[in-house]
């Protein structure tokens, strides 16, 4: 443990990073945990290692696990189309979507425009919608839906954080719950992830003494609450959990012990396997990024998320029953450097 703290440290004060943390898992226990820094840059409060981070796009994975439950239970198909899920929409949903399924919109080939560099106008008009999360997301994807597509829907990979708002949308539709319930019903409870929510942490006035997300070089702590302090809460299902390196090791176990092969009373062998595998060879499955790292000794699962003001990322390595989880309370581009050097670090 202490050897993985001065690890932590010496990269945390190379790129000027507040707090930052990982830990090690193996399919039956975390192995190492540790935090480093400070729970804000203006002040000297120690982080945590039960401390709340913001993990961003590593939601998807979460997201991409609770449509495969709702499958497994009867509640969803596969090949649920956009279509015929939201039928009174068809009015004003550009046609190309109709036809465009679940699992097409889980591997970003729904045709939903590539949004990582985001159409401001939109993403205001996002902000905007408040209210019962349901209606709010039910209005965002009629907003998004009504546009064409970037690209025709089946055609290629383009990673869409829109593309897995639809889908979370699928899932409220499908179930009378939103995407936020139906996460800790169906996800965070069987799991019994404790220390996890929604937003960035703080910001529904729960547990107010956590870290807090930092914009840029500068490291400038942004109070939760404020309007840009996460992404719109109606793209929940694409990037606003955050959680507690230790629960979020109970969703990556899960995710490790699936793809050893061990049974999980959660979902099947074969829609386990779906949800890892890469037919479009696309070098991405189903919330997951897909690689074949020589060191990896098979398939390396992996994905990272920020909303830039926090950086984060999983690997998993099933031939060598090991994963790594690593966290920062930064989003600059000396932390996404120094969290991609500590995994580097770790997993060499």
């Amino acid at each position: 443990m202490e050897r993985l703290k001065e690890k932590i440290e010496a990269l945390r004060q190379q790129g000027n990073i507040p707090a930052l943390g990982a830990a090690i898992l193996n399919s039956q226990k975390v192995m190492a945990i540790a935090v480093a820094g400070n729970r804000r840059a203006d002040c000297d409060t120690p982080a945590a290692t039960d401390d709340l981070f913001h993990i961003g796009s590593c939601t998807k994975a979460m997201t991409a696990t609770l449509m495969a439950r709702l499958v497994d239970a009867g509640k969803l198909r596969w090949n649920q189309t956009i279509g015929e899920t939201f039928s009174d929409l068809r009015t004003t949903m550009h046609e190309a979507y109709y036809s465009v399924t679940l699992e097409q919109l889980l591997y970003h080939r729904g045709g939903l425009p590539e949004d990582r560099e985001p159409d401001m106008g939109l993403q205001a008009r996002l902000w905007a919608l408040k209210g019962d999360r349901r209606v709010a997301r039910r209005r965002a994807i009629a907003l998004v839906l009504e546009r064409p597509p970037a690209t025709p829907p089946g055609s290629k990979m383009l990673y869409s954080n829109f593309g897995y708002m639809v889908a979370g949308a699928m899932a409220e539709q499908a179930t009378g719950k939103s995407w936020e319930e139906l996460m800790r019903l169906w996800l965070f409870e069987p799991l019994r992830m404790q220390r996890v929510g929604f937003g960035a942490p703080g910001s529904t006035g729960e547990r107010p003494d956590q870290p807090r997300g930092h914009l840029g070089s500068s490291c400038t702590p942004v109070e939760p609450g404020t309007l840009f302090a996460d992404n719109p809460p109606v793209l929940g299902p694409a990037g606003t959990v955050h959680c507690s390196l230790r629960d979020w090791a109970r969703f990556v176990r899960l995710h490790l012990q699936l793809a050893r092969g061990k049974a999980s009373v959660l979902l099947k062998a074969e829609t386990a396997a779906k949800l890892h595998a890469d037919p479009y060879k696309q070098g991405y499955a189903m919330g997951w990024g897909v690689a074949q790292p020589e060191w990896a000794k098979g398939t390396l699962l992996i994905h990272a998320g920020s909303n830039s003001m926090w950086y984060a990322i999983a690997a998993v390595a099933p031939g060598l029953d090991r994963a790594w989880l690593i966290v920062a309370n930064c989003g600059s581009e000396q932390a996404r450097n120094a969290c991609e050097q500590l995994l580097r670090r770790l997993t060499r």
